[in-house]
């Protein structure tokens, strides 16, 4: 592994210094970065995958979902169309890609949409519903054509942005030195009641300005639910597959092998697009143990690439289910947080 990223580095040199000449063009004014009169919060990260964003962006919305109308808009990685679309809860992951199609089914009234051009995807958002209050957009970090009110940039605990380096050698997709466009930087996946003296290590190692905000946050997992409708029952199956493709699994990992120690942890890559010779081994091997004795579980965001096979699985009787996970604060700092975010985003006037 060490010699590969020895010889990586010199791409990683050209590649760093491809990027800093395109944030030196902005920073000097020769390309532009537009600012909305609605409050964009940016949501981003430094380096591919794995941070936390789609729990950021749900903590959000149901931060706001009471007193705004809310817009999320992501790229939509993974799918096969391009442009601009608007997300429904009927949509195809193929078409919208999986994150903006688990966020639009979770909250049906949040207007999502998905565009590779930032800006271009937040006019036509507002071209279509004038009256949006707060745009989030997600994994924006690098897009710097919009110019968000608030940006928020995200690290995990186990692999944060000053432990790494460039792409290929490592997986930031920009110099540290472009932390400094942060507003706040949230430490993702940390474990619960982090220590005062561990809180002030990952404080002095984050280097931020005065200016900067610093945030802790974790992971909750909830009781899993079943991607058709199906009621989720306690008991002790003889097997127990835990289906992931996404960029980190070792948290929910750990969380599953402790409810089940037998679990089979099956992995694909992130935003990996099951195809049916996947999912017909994953039958056979479920029904293995005969019928009632066998547990799949997955996470949401696989739940969504999953739906297009519900009638192969439905028809085998055998349903995924989904363990939805949620970003938490300790009490301190979920005050802290939500005022900032709040210090944003003013209320709505009439609360209509």
């Amino acid at each position: 592994m060490k010699l590969l990223r020895c010889l990586a580095w010199p791409l990683s040199c050209l590649y760093g210094g491809a990027v800093a000449f395109r944030n030196f063009q902005y920073d000097r004014g020769w390309r532009k970065s537009v600012r909305f009169d609605v409050p964009v919060i940016g949501v981003g990260n430094l380096s591919v995958g794995g941070n936390g964003k789609t729990p950021m962006v749900e903590y959000l919305i149901r931060l706001l979902i009471s007193g705004h109308r809310i817009g999320v808009l992501s790229r939509g990685y993974g799918r096969s169309t391009t442009g601009y679309l608007r997300v429904e809860q009927d949509a195809a992951v193929a078409d919208v890609g999986d994150e903006p199609l688990q966020v639009k089914r979770k909250f049906p009234d949040v207007f999502v949409a998905v565009s590779e051009d930032r800006l271009t995807g937040i006019s036509l958002m507002l071209a279509e519903q004038a009256d949006l209050e707060v745009i989030l957009l997600d994994d924006a970090f690098q897009h710097r054509s919009v110019l968000p009110a608030l940006s928020l940039l995200l690290t995990s605990f186990n692999r944060p942005y000053w432990s790494d380096s460039l792409l290929p050698a490592g997986r930031l997709r920009e110099p540290l030195s472009a932390i400094q466009r942060a507003d706040a930087v949230v430490i993702t996946k940390c474990p619960e009641n982090l220590s005062a003296n561990e809180s002030e290590r990952l404080r002095r190692q984050a280097r931020l300005s005065a200016r900067q905000h610093l945030f802790f946050s974790s992971l909750k997992y909830g009781k899993p639910y079943g991607l058709f409708g199906g009621t989720f029952t306690e008991g002790i199956p003889k097997t127990v597959i835990l289906l992931t493709g996404i960029a980190d699994a070792e948290p929910l990992v750990r969380f599953v092998k402790q409810q089940y120690p037998q679990a089979e942890h099956v992995a694909y890559r992130d935003h990996f697009r099951y195809r049916k010779t996947e999912v017909d081994r994953l039958i056979r091997r479920l029904h293995h143990e005969g019928a009632g004795s066998s547990l799949l579980l997955t996470t949401e965001k696989d739940g969504m690439r999953l739906l297009a096979f519900r009638e192969e699985l439905q028809s085998s009787n055998v349903e995924p289910f989904c363990i939805p996970v949620e970003l938490t604060f300790d009490a301190a700092q979920k005050t802290h947080f939500d005022e900032l975010i709040f210090s944003f985003v003013p209320l709505r006037r009439n609360n209509d």
